[in-house]
């Protein structure tokens, strides 16, 4: 492949990687004069006509999602027996290259990395794209240390169905749900549980259920208890350690709803590691004549944990319950030398202190799908700021309505505190008319309509009497007429 030219644009450069259905490549764009990422399909794929049908419909659907924390698609291409995307280049390495060069991240650090990555999906989930193949392989990240989520659409066109995926080799079986593995139907709440496994990965170094193959991982996503993260790190706060464990709850229904809710929850946390931000369902207690029946396993096997890791386990809650005693009672003391110096100093400590909060907090109503005129009427007159606006195209919501809404509809807000209400607007569909042809060359109007005007061409070629070859005929919709990029 390297030397070959695909599409008339795109020269192949160099071989980056090869996975279970395809080949990427790094390739050089010659209209646009950039580098790209090109990733051509197996040709055992390229067979099967119904698989590339949901290729095409899937890989257009993720090719509208436009987001800082996603890998941009920019094309999709057949050429002879070769079916490919062109994508983004992203100049930096995988999550997983990361985590294995440098071991487990600062928590600060990971939850920065997963909040970026929950914006991401909450942008696909919302308009019905489901990734299915969240791990830190297909997570790549920038010299600048922003994180890319790529493969938007392409795990979901390797199912036999549009809602379910087959999960059959080792590196995805370890971040897939309980029901991915059972071969069910899969949804946002599914890419949420491989966000928890990738989570508990960045924060330990390590991955929660190993096994000898497929199978065996696959079982211990439906069997084995859930595990705490901040088990395994002293310094991890156990409300980020809730929020792992929510998670990757078997049950979908004791998950986290959205990525927004998840998002939410990490910001929370990282503003206040103290904070209990969920409550997590009750975790069957493991039965103590089990524990004292278990005897030790050789080194290197994950399947069970030994006497000694549950020693060790009961060593570290006590050392965790005794520091934060030793502190609260400190604290007592010190703030009771604090009142009874102030009851000396003011006899009337009731009379001089306020009563209140000034705080004043708001609740968010539901904007999105709303007139933006009749919502910014109804943000001023509740009083709410600051407030963020933002503008942008969108193919489907009308001019002037709202798209999205940050926080969500029901959340509090405190006036003039330190989180902004953000609404993006949209802009209407992005039109452009078609131009003129001007008796321009093929090469010269494709360049003015692909690249220029972002615009989809299909070519048909005729013979002509009266046009020279390579010559525009004629153009389909007529010059003038507007459609949409």
């Amino acid at each position: 492949m390297i030397g070959t030219t695909l599409g008339n644009r795109y020269t192949i450069l160099s071989e980056l990687g090869s996975g279970g259905m395809a080949t990427v490549y790094k390739a050089h764009c010659a209209y646009l004069q950039r580098d790209v990422a090109i990733k051509v399909l197996k040709e055992d794929l390229c067979a099967d006509d119904e698989l590339l049908h949901r290729f095409d419909v899937e890989a257009r659907s993720a090719a509208s999602l436009t987001h800082p924390n996603i890998v941009q698609i920019y094309d999709v291409g057949r050429e002879e027996n070769l079916v490919y995307i062109v994508m983004e280049l992203v100049d930096g390495k995988s999550l997983k290259e990361l985590i294995t060069e440098n071991g487990p991240m600062p928590w600060q650090i990971a939850v920065d990395v997963m909040m970026k990555i929950c914006s991401a999906l909450q942008k696909a989930h919302t308009k019905g794209i489901i990734h299915r193949d969240i791990k830190p392989q297909n997570i790549m990240m920038t010299q600048d240390g922003e994180p890319k989520v790529a493969d938007f659409g392409i795990a979901k066109t390797a199912s036999s169905g549009m809602d379910t995926m087959k999960v059959d080799t080792v590196a995805s079986v370890h971040y897939a749900s309980p029901e991915q593995v059972r071969g069910g139907y899969t949804d946002a709440q599914s890419d949420l549980y491989s966000v928890g496994i990738t989570l508990y990965e960045m924060l330990t170094g390590k991955l929660p259920y190993d096994g000898e193959n497929p199978v065996s991982v696959a079982l211990r996503h439906i069997q084995d208890a859930v595990p705490r993260v901040d088990f395994e790190r002293e310094d991890i706060p156990k409300s980020l350690g809730d929020i792992v464990e929510k998670c990757m709850q078997k049950n979908r229904a004791d998950r986290y709803e959205t990525a927004t809710l998840l998002y939410e929850d990490l910001e929370a946390v990282r503003k206040n590691p103290e904070i209990a931000v969920i409550t997590i369902p009750m975790v069957k207690k493991v039965n103590e004549t089990v524990l004292e029946g278990l005897v030790p396993v050789e080194e290197g096997n994950m399947a069970h944990y030994t006497n000694k890791r549950f020693r060790n386990r009961r060593r570290l809650n006590a050392r965790k319950m005794i520091f934060p005693l030793l502190y609260i009672v400190l604290i007592g003391i010190i703030i009771a030398l604090i009142v009874n110096i102030v009851q000396f100093v003011t006899k009337d400590l009731s009379a001089t202190l306020p009563t209140a909060s000034a705080v004043t907090d708001v609740v968010i109503g539901d904007y999105v799908g709303r007139p933006f005129t009749e919502v910014s009427g109804e943000i001023d007159l509740a009083g709410i700021k600051p407030v963020e606006v933002t503008y942008r195209y969108d193919d489907v919501v009308a001019e002037g309505v709202v798209i999205e809404q940050r926080p969500l509809d029901g959340s509090k807000l405190v006036i003039d505190g330190l989180s902004t209400l953000q609404i993006v607007v949209s802009k209407g569909k992005n039109n452009v008319a078609v131009p003129e042809i001007l008796q321009m060359s093929r090469t010269e109007l494709r360049l003015k309509l692909v690249d220029e005007l972002g615009l989809n061409v299909e070519e048909k070629s005729e013979y002509s009497n009266e046009y020279d070859a390579d010559q525009v005929i004629r153009l389909e919709p007529a010059p003038g007429i507007e459609v949409v990029r």
